[in-house]
């Protein structure tokens, strides 16, 4: 009699037990006014690899073994206010209903120039890719995580269209969504973007899948972070139930990956990145704080440009500054050539530690032809960066007849290099700058990136040359005659 009493017990333990390690809340998204239900809405814990996405009914299920009673779940679709409810709390109920409420949004408008010029961000090669990302379809486990990589743009933009390169759908469809992001300071997704849903459907089993994105009107001015998230999958055609995306090694970047609809980021620098780009136009925005138009009268030689804040400052007769407009008559753009340092390099200079505030200015002089040139490309040698990414400024200067330094001709470039060192090169073709003469190039690192919060090295290669110094909070520059930083431009005239 005690055997079968104990013996009950623990099967009375292990059942509780077990129920309390499967336990699972279900529930239901609706809109707060007109109360019909809303599709693919997802819930997750924050900070956890813990959620779920709703299906097109508005109905979820969530499991919630590993849910504390400090944890907040988070509900949040495009287009709604997200909604918080404490971990306790969730866990209370077996059945939740979600009011959500529409978000508005105050949307800029924007004027497209005449004749817009194209821009593509992200890799489109198809000649070979490298392995593949994805989701495994088995009992759910991919659904809710997104697969993405960061983007660096120069000028505002205006998406026209995605490709994703398939590597292998085993379902007759799979439901994927689209997020767009800012970048916070280290350069991770911070806020979205969009201001709605944007699902779509892939069908076909392997190859280039391409989603028209202009009915969006998708206008982005800043660096950014896309992601593809995996919704749901129906029919299988392939037992392994996989839904894969390629990765291709022809332009690696910074990939980004997450688990869960709430879950923390987490980044991957290597030799190959997801096969996603972006094809886009070039735009100009109303706002008039903003550079709309620039023109040149070529006919007497002055540069006549727009009188908008952050539009590139004339500088004597020496300097053209267009973006519509090309002085055809003056630049043939036939002839390319390097000026600056390409070889002859010996020590260097630089320094450890953190970068938290920006550094010294430091630049090269480098000597130009006196016919009219375009910058095509700035590259600088580093001969050792340990940091996981900097943030870099760059700026132009001209030198009057005595050699004294003019205003600033570009009022401040910015760009972002991972952890690596050699050559590094940074396109300066879509600002359409062009001059004569010698030019000052200077940069300066405006913040160090270090994932494992330790002190990093940046060390610069130098040249023979002369160089230029202003020290941080001063005004006043220092000129070397003996050796600069190796800097080059590659110019077309």
């Amino acid at each position: 009699m005690f055997m079968n009493r104990r013996f009950c017990l623990i099967l009375f333990i292990l059942f509780c037990n077990t129920a309390s390690f499967s336990q699972f809340v279900s529930g239901k998204f609706i809109d707060k006014a007109s109360k019909v239900s809303i599709g693919y809405c997802t819930i997750g814990v924050i900070g956890k690899n813990i959620g779920s996405v709703g299906d097109r009914d508005g109905n979820f299920t969530l499991n919630i073994s590993n849910i504390n009673d400090s944890d907040t779940l988070v509900v949040s679709i495009l287009g709604y206010e997200p909604i918080s409810i404490n971990g306790f709390i969730f866990k209370s109920k077996s059945n939740h209903v979600f009011e959500l409420s529409e978000k508005s949004y105050l949307l800029e408008g924007i004027e497209i120039v005449d004749n817009p010029e194209n821009i593509f961000l992200g890799d489109s090669k198809t000649s070979r890719f490298k392995g593949f990302n994805g989701w495994s379809g088995l009992e759910n486990a991919g659904i809710g995580k997104s697969i993405g990589l960061l983007f660096d743009i120069n000028k505002e933009i205006l998406l026209e269209e995605l490709f994703i390169h398939i590597e292998k759908n085993a379902y007759d469809s799979s439901l994927l969504r689209l997020h767009l992001y800012s970048l916070d300071e280290r350069f991770s997704p911070k806020d979205e973007l969009l201001t709605k849903d944007i699902l779509f459907t892939v069908y076909q089993s392997k190859g280039w899948y391409k989603l028209d994105l202009r009915k969006f009107s998708i206008n982005l001015k800043q660096d950014f972070g896309a992601s593809i998230e995996w919704i749901n999958s129906w029919g299988v055609r392939d037992k392994s139930e996989m839904l894969t995306i390629s990765r291709t090694p022809n332009k690696p970047g910074i990939s980004i990956y997450r688990s869960s609809p709430q879950g923390y980021w987490s980044r991957q620098e290597g030799s190959s990145a997801p096969a996603i780009h972006f094809k886009g136009i070039v735009i100009d925005s109303i706002n008039e704080d903003i550079v709309v138009k620039h023109t040149v009268n070529v006919e007497n030689g002055n540069s006549q440009v727009a009188s908008f804040s952050n539009v590139l400052p004339q500088v004597n007769n020496n300097v053209f500054v267009v973006r519509n407009n090309k002085p055809n008559d003056l630049w043939t753009g036939k002839k390319k050539e390097k000026i600056g340092i390409v070889n002859s390099l010996k020590s260097t200079d630089g320094g450890s530690g953190f970068i938290h505030e920006p550094t010294n200015e430091v630049g090269s002089l480098l000597k130009g032809p006196s016919d009219l040139y375009r910058l095509d490309k700035f590259n600088f040698h580093l001969k050792y960066n340990s940091f996981d990414s900097i943030l870099f400024e760059l700026n132009l200067y001209q030198l009057d007849d005595n050699g004294q330094l003019l205003s600033n001709l570009n009022q401040g470039i910015k760009f972002k290099i991972g952890k690596s060192k050699g050559w590094q090169e940074f396109s300066l073709a879509p600002y359409d700058i062009y001059l004569k003469g010698d030019v000052l190039v200077t940069l300066k690192a405006i913040k160090g990136i270090t994932l494992d919060k330790k002190p990093k090295d940046l060390y610069f290669t130098l040249g023979v040359g002369t160089s230029y110094v202003r020290e941080v909070n001063n005004n006043d520059w220092s000129k070397r005659e003996e050796t600069c930083r190796a800097f080059n431009l590659l110019i077309s005239y």
